[in-house]
C-alpha cells in the first residue's frame, strides 16, 4: 500500500485532535505520523486500498506496509519509545498467561453503542462467536483490521457464527470508530475492560507511554470506559457452542493481527466437522 501523504490542513478533515498541536519539531504516534508539515494518515476508510483481495494477499501484508511507512516518517525518538514499549510487553509474556485454545471461555454481559446488554453465552447458543479485541479508533492498525473484518463479515456468517468486537472506548467514541469504518456488525464497550482483563488480556500503560500519547493529544483515561491508562493485546477468538476457545491470536505487538482468512478457515473446518459428527 502506498503511503498517502496529507497536509496539515488536510490532515485536520480527518483528526479530531487541533492542527495547532502538530509542530514541525512533532513526530509520529499511533495515530498519525508526523514529518516536517506532511502528516501520513490512515483514520479515513477513503485512504485504505482494501477490497476483497486483500483475502489473498493478507491484511498483514497490509499491515506491514504500514509499518514500514511509519518506520520511515517517525524520528528515531519515537520508534526507540515504541519499540521500548513492546518489548516490555513481550518480556512480560502476556500471551501465555491469556485464555488459550482448549480453555473454557467464562459468560460475560456488556452493553453495545444502543445501551442494549450482550450475553456471550446467549450469542452462543445461536452458533460459534468470533470475538476481536480492539484498542481504539485512534490507531490505524485497529481501524485497518476492522475494516479487514468487516470484509469479511459475510463469509464469516456464512460459516455459521457471529463476529464482535470488544473494546475498551467510551460508547460516544466507539460510535464514531463504528461510524469511520463502516462497521455493520456488534461492537461492545469494555468498561473498566473486564473482559479484556478475565482473559489475560488487559495490561497498564508505564507513565512513559501515557504521556506520549497525551503529547499528542490523546488521553486514555478520558477517552475509554476505564480510569485506568489501560489497552488490550490485540487479540482475535473463536469460540464455539460448547464455550470452548477453538482458536486464539494474541500479540504483544500492535502491529501484528489475526488474518481474516485464517479466521474463516477455522470456522469452516467446526462447520465441516460439525456436519460429519450429525452423519
Amino acid at each position: 500500500m502506498a503511503p498517502v501523504l496529507a497536509s496539515t490542513n488536510e490532515q485536520s478533515k480527518h483528526l479530531n485532535t487541533p492542527t495547532k498541536k502538530f509542530t514541525k519539531t512533532s513526530s509520529g504516534c499511533d495515530t498519525s505520523v508526523i514529518h516536517s508539515r506532511y502528516v501520513i494518515t490512515y483514520i479515513d476508510e477513503s485512504l485504505f486500498h482494501f477490497n476483497h483481495s486483500f483475502m489473498e494477499t493478507g491484511l498483514q501484508h497490509e499491515l506491514n506496509q504500514l509499518t514500514a511507512t511509519v518506520a520511515a516518517g517517525a524520528s528515531p525518538e519515537v520508534l526507540q519509545v515504541l519499540q521500548r514499549f513492546t518489548g516490555e510487553l513481550k518480556t512480560k509474556d502476556y500471551q501465555a498467561r491469556s485464555l488459550q485454545v482448549g480453555d473454557m471461555a467464562e459468560d460475560f454481559v456488556l452493553e453495545d453503542t444502543r445501551g442494549q446488554l450482550v450475553s456471550l453465552y446467549a450469542l452462543l447458543a445461536a452458533g460459534p462467536v468470533v470475538l476481536s479485541f480492539y484498542r481504539g479508533g485512534w490507531c490505524p492498525y485497529c481501524n485497518m483490521e476492522l475494516t479487514a473484518l468487516r470484509y469479511a463479515l459475510a463469509e464469516i456468517e456464512l460459516s455459521g457464527a457471529q463476529l464482535i468486537a470488544i473494546s475498551p472506548e467510551k460508547p460516544d467514541n466507539m460510535r464514531r470508530t463504528i461510524s469511520k469504518n463502516k462497521l455493520d456488525f456488534k461492537v461492545l464497550s469494555d468498561v473498566n475492560s473486564s473482559v479484556a482483563r478475565s482473559f489475560g488480556l488487559a495490561f497498564t500503560l508505564p507513565d512513559y507511554m501515557t504521556a506520549f500519547y497525551r503529547s499528542f493529544g490523546l488521553n486514555l483515561s478520558r477517552y475509554n470506559a476505564d480510569v485506568t491508562a489501560r489497552l488490550p493485546l490485540p487479540a482475535t477468538y473463536i469460540i464455539d457452542t460448547q464455550y470452548t476457545v477453538r482458536y486464539a491470536f494474541v500479540e504483544a505487538c500492535y502491529t501484528q493481527r489475526a488474518e481474516p482468512g485464517e479466521i474463516v478457515a477455522t470456522l469452516q473446518s467446526l462447520q465441516h466437522s460439525a456436519v460429519m459428527s450429525c452423519g
